[in-house]
């Protein structure tokens, strides 16, 4: 698998036969290295931001039913070949996802209709990918865009995914691993029937702090792209 995405980068990055294609691929990859510092603050605003989105995701499901996604039973397997497995196909969804949603669809519509246009119909078809799940629902489909609209937002700042792939591709892990291996603990009531408490204003709160947070990092990863004599690095 690692040799067919080897060969799979190549192609989408210009490398490859056709070569009448080999100057527009590289153009709509995206697949450029960044200054040690944007990876820094790209890094940063890409897991604070998440970080706000699950926390988030729990005051909404004190308000609403979200479907929650089935954990399969590995039981039966070795934990390092699950882990592999895991690790395997995060790194897949990180690279095909990105490269095909923020590289190959966002840049020609960027050219065409700008930014804003471009990262709102990337971000409803990567929503509207995820309906191959059986668990996914349509109140999940505005947590899947403002994912995309972070996506959306570093790849067009840095003008590369490689940051987008590492945080697309970790979370991803992580989140396979917790799904198999953590503990699975019972949905709170919904605050229409039992009222809020302590928990929920505080998961308010963490939300609230940790998306300024990442606001303030993304602040700062413009500022770092807009100095032009840092290294990079791949």
């Amino acid at each position: 698998m690692g040799a067919y995405l080897w060969l799979y980068i190549r192609f989408l990055d210009g490398k490859l036969w056709p070569g009448r294609s080999a100057d527009e691929r590289p153009a709509r990859l995206r697949w450029r290295c960044v200054s040690r510092r944007a990876w820094f603050w790209s890094l940063l605003a890409g897991a604070l931001a998440f970080a706000s989105l699950i926390a988030a995701r729990a005051v909404i499901g004190r308000m609403i039913e979200l479907p929650r996604e089935p954990a399969p039973d590995v039981s039966q397997y070795p934990r390092v070949a699950v882990i592999l497995l895991v690790f395997m196909s995060a790194l897949v969804a990180g690279i095909a996802e990105e490269a095909g949603f923020r590289g190959y669809m966002q840049v020609p519509i960027e050219r065409s209709h700008g930014f804003a246009v471009a990262v709102l119909i990337s971000g409803f078809c990567f929503a509207l990918f995820h309906f191959t799940h059986s668990w996914m629902a349509i109140a999940l489909v505005p947590a899947y865009m403002i994912i995309s609209l972070v996506y959306g937002s570093l790849a067009f700042v840095n003008d590369s995914i490689l940051p987008n792939v590492v945080l697309h591709a970790g979370g991803n892990f992580i989140g396979g691993l917790m799904l198999l291996y953590a503990p699975r603990q019972e949905s709170p009531p919904l605050v229409w029937s039992s009222g809020t408490d302590g928990r929920f204003w505080v998961e308010l709160t963490v939300a609230i702090a940790l998306a300024a947070a990442a606001c303030l990092a993304f602040r700062r990863l413009v500022v770092a792209e807009s100095r032009t004599a840092l290294a990079t690095i791949c």
